[in-house]
């Protein structure tokens, strides 16, 4: 065989070689690297406490609600038949509560034989939060429905049972920085 006849072949080979690395070396439809999901902290959590109540006790009642918001205690006058009050941005660990007491008002007449005396509360329904504000689903509280007491109340048994005063519901709750609830106590003194 000639010399230049080989170095044709051997030419070609090499081109051929060649072409086949260039078109299986790179390529666009490679799988693109998905990215990592971040893992998510918790950070913060959100307090709702609801409390309903009858027309008769706002009319012969002071009904006084207290609640934890960022580690104070706060009070507030109950002055309408249904009371939703919401607490947020409270950095974990977080300690919720609420108290909702009652005191026959100064100077009022009793002049009914029966008053309504009804009320319904909900325990504190709490949301935890992630660093970026999102919410994380499967931290909440768990919900439960209305529920509270209903008298038919005398006068004599409103003087006797509210006279000097009378925490109707309290509850206590604390999330820890990894979204755990356990029952807390609280000193509302």
């Amino acid at each position: 065989m000639n010399f230049k006849k080989l170095l044709n072949i051997f030419s070609m080979l090499v081109m051929v070689m060649g072409f086949n690395c260039a078109f299986t070396s790179c390529s666009d439809d490679d799988e693109p690297e998905q990215p990592k999901e971040e893992e998510r902290v918790p950070t913060s959590a959100m307090c709702s406490y609801r409390f309903e109540c009858s027309q008769d006790m706002l009319d012969v009642l002071d009904i006084t609600i207290q609640y934890v918001e960022k580690g104070n205690i706060v009070s507030a006058p109950i002055t309408q038949l249904e009371t939703k009050i919401q607490v947020a941005n409270l950095t974990l660990p977080a300690t919720f509560g609420y108290r909702v007491s009652a005191k026959v008002k100064a100077g009022v007449s009793l002049t009914k034989a029966s008053y309504n005396f009804k009320f319904k509360h909900c325990d504190p329904f709490v949301s935890v939060y992630d660093q970026n504000g999102k919410k994380i689903d499967g931290l909440d509280s768990t919900f439960s429905s209305m529920s509270g007491g209903t008298d038919a109340a005398t006068p004599e048994y409103i003087t006797g049972k509210y006279g000097e005063g009378r925490v109707l519901t309290t509850n206590g709750i604390t999330v820890d920085k990894q979204g755990n609830y356990s029952s807390a106590t609280i000193n509302w003194d």
